[in-house]
């Protein structure tokens, strides 16, 4: 191959070698363009999961909250209440047995009760006799709670149970438990259920919630939803219903997507609920904390969590975050993804494919280049040095070149060899007039070099 030939394939390679790639840099940007286009849709498939979850728990939320304004209404009477502001309880002996109330020890309970499953136990200390009008209507209150107990189990399954502390020394816990599970110490009014509920700590008397507690080994952890009761001006007690964690801990588990975990989390960072921390939720005895469920360059305070703005994917410390907060309770939902794990999900389920496609294409584009060189631009050139080795009086045999192309270098072939016959033979031509002008009288038509002219004319 001449120097001339070389530089025009260097030329060549250079120029497809830049339109391949180009052609695949515009392939991979597309694909680089459907994996984010792909991203966004899964991400906002996700936000659509999340907020119907979190639907889903605000209703629970919002119908436990619900349940207790209706229990404390049931229980006690506005401010506003048209009612007499003294009432009369009387509560004889007879009624007392009627509802299963007994005197056992320093203290009294309700162990007598016939049908457990329609009410509830009550047990407190001191006598059922010679108390004030205040006890008695308080007992009363709390009596009459049966029947919005026994509907309570349908409207409201996911509570672990229902309690009214009175101020009068007495519980009601439902559901029904013997008395000797219910023991009745001084300790529950130091609970924060009972403080949180005080007229000093809560005047303007707002349901609340309390800390996540540790409520046994048949209950475990506990969320509680409370309200202070009041007869008029008269503090009663606190109304509370525990919400078990272990069930909001299976609800929180049919969260409906694949990717990431997402957590419910209280005002004071306990995690309430998380599919990988809480394996067996009735096993444990303290929540745990932010810097369990993410890392510290994520979320490392509340503060850090509550700054993300709601409803909103962020991108945080590796970290692909969607928060969510609850109106019926001071709580968030938290949705959260590695974004290793989401670009690994992509390309799981589109790598295959593109690259797939791009080992396709680069195929195509190498057999293409080959059979082009092969069979258009090879022959070319070589057809190219052909006609200048012709022109130059230098001919070569015809190389081995695709049997299309071979009559194109015979018919260069054939042309030249024929134009440097007829060539030849015009110089003999010349060389013979001159003779002739030397030499008048020699004949011309018995020359060999005009009898070949006049032949290769068509003469005679």
């Amino acid at each position: 191959m001449s120097a001339d030939a070389g530089r025009f394939f260097q030329r060549y390679n250079r120029t497809i070698a830049l339109a391949y790639g180009a052609l695949l840099l515009a392939v991979a940007a597309f694909f680089a363009w459907q994996l984010q286009d792909t991203l966004r849709q899964e991400l906002a498939l996700v936000r659509g999961q999340v907020d119907r979850h979190h639907q889903f728990l605000e209703f629970l939320l919002r119908s436990a909250a619900d349940q207790v304004e209706t229990l404390r209404m049931a229980a006690g009477r506005p401010a506003a209440s048209e009612a007499p502001a003294r009432r009369s309880c009387p509560m004889p002996s007879t009624r007392l047995a009627q509802a299963g109330l007994r005197e056992q020890g320093p203290g009294f309970d309700r162990d007598a009760l016939q049908d457990r499953d329609a009410g509830a136990n009550l047990v407190g200390e001191g006598s059922l006799g010679g108390r004030s009008a205040h006890f008695y209507c308080d007992l009363q209150a709390a009596l009459a709670l049966d029947s919005h107990l026994a509907a309570m189990a349908f409207h409201l399954p996911q509570a672990a149970r229902v309690r009214f502390l009175s101020g009068q020394r007495f519980q009601l816990v439902a559901p029904w438990r013997p008395a000797r599970e219910l023991p009745f110490a001084g300790d529950l009014y130091d609970d924060p259920v009972w403080r949180l509920g005080q007229p000093a700590a809560n005047p303007e008397r707002l349901k609340y919630w309390v800390p996540v507690h540790f409520g046994g080994a048949d209950a475990g952890l506990l969320a509680t939803v409370a309200a202070p009761v009041f007869d008029r001006d008269r503090f009663m007690g606190v109304m509370a219903i525990d919400l078990s964690l272990d069930q909001l801990q299976r609800i929180n588990a049919g969260f409906g997507h694949a990717l990431g975990k997402i957590a419910v989390i209280d005002d004071s960072g306990k995690v309430l609920a998380h599919p990988g921390l809480y394996a067996d939720p009735l096993a444990v005895r303290v929540p745990a904390g932010l810097r369990q469920l993410f890392e510290p360059d994520a979320i490392d305070s509340m503060d850090a969590l509550l700054a993300l703005p709601e409803g909103e994917l962020v991108q945080r410390g590796g970290w692909t975050l969607l928060r969510r907060s609850f109106r019926a309770a001071p709580w968030q939902l938290v949705w959260a993804a590695p974004q290793e794990q989401l670009w690994r999900k992509l390309l799981a389920e589109r790598a295959g494919t593109m690259g797939a496609v791009l080992l396709a294409l680069a195929a195509i584009m190498l057999v293409t280049y080959a059979i082009t060189r092969r069979e258009f631009v090879g022959p070319a050139a070589r057809l190219v040095e052909h006609l200048v080795a012709q022109a130059r009086l230098a001919p070569r045999p015809i190389p081995r070149v695709p049997a299309a192309w071979r009559p194109w270098f015979e018919a260069i072939t054939q042309a030249f060899r024929r134009s440097l016959e007829l060539n030849a033979l015009r110089a003999e031509l010349d060389i013979a007039a001159r003779l002739q002008q030397v030499h008048p009288s020699a004949p011309l038509a018995g020359r060999p070099a005009l009898r070949a002219l006049r032949h290769h004319h068509g003469g005679t």
